[in-house]
């Protein structure tokens, strides 16, 4: 029985030594799965991380590039309301020209218009002006015939022919409109820096 006993022992050491083992090996490949997982999980970790760090700068620069589009469009818009309110502020200081340099202009344009259209004029101008007007064309052109035209509004002469086919605008409104791309250029360099 004694042998009985020993192969029984045995048996049961080579069954302990193979749980063992196989124990063992499990936990060598639990463990080597569980550090595969871990590699796996901070490889796509780090994926993640950098895509949402290339998500985040491609936001900002979107961010950065709006709000500076928003600036220069908020710029230029007070740069405009300011050349409109120079403008503005050149109207009302033609409209109400001292009389003298009033008549200088007048005459200057009737010497124009006389250059281009000849002897023969017909002036419209405001009907507020037509006493100033009729005094400086008749400084330079007796013969002219001054008459009152509602449709101008800040100022100066309209000359044509008798019959009304040539029209040469001297109107402190188209005088402005002919001028304001120089003005408002050398407006825009002497207040804003703009070369």
């Amino acid at each position: 029985m004694e042998a009985l006993e020993k192969i029984k022992r045995k048996i049961d050491e080579d069954v302990n030594e193979k749980i063992k083992e196989i124990e063992d090996n499990a936990e060598r490949e639990i463990a080597e799965v569980r550090r595969k997982a871990e590699e796996a999980w901070n490889a796509k970790k780090k994926h993640l991380l950098l895509t949402a760090q290339k998500e985040k700068e491609v936001v900002y620069s979107r961010i950065v590039s709006n709000a500076k589009l928003e600036t220069k469009r908020a710029i230029l818009e007070a740069r405009e309301e300011v050349l409109s309110r120079a403008k503005e502020m050149m109207a009302k200081r033609i409209a109400n020209l001292p009389p003298q340099e009033y008549e200088r202009f007048i005459i200057r344009a009737v010497s124009k218009a006389v250059k281009e259209i000849g002897p023969n004029l017909v002036v419209r101008t405001r009907p507020q002006d037509i006493a100033t007007v009729r005094s400086a064309v008749g400084k330079v052109l007796p013969s002219a015939t001054v008459v009152e035209d509602t449709g101008i509004k800040l100022g100066g002469v309209i000359f044509t022919d008798p019959t009304g086919n040539v029209i040469l605008r001297y109107t402190f409104e188209d005088v402005m409109d002919r001028s304001w791309s120089r003005v408002r250029a050398e407006l825009a360099r002497k207040l804003f820096e703009v070369e």
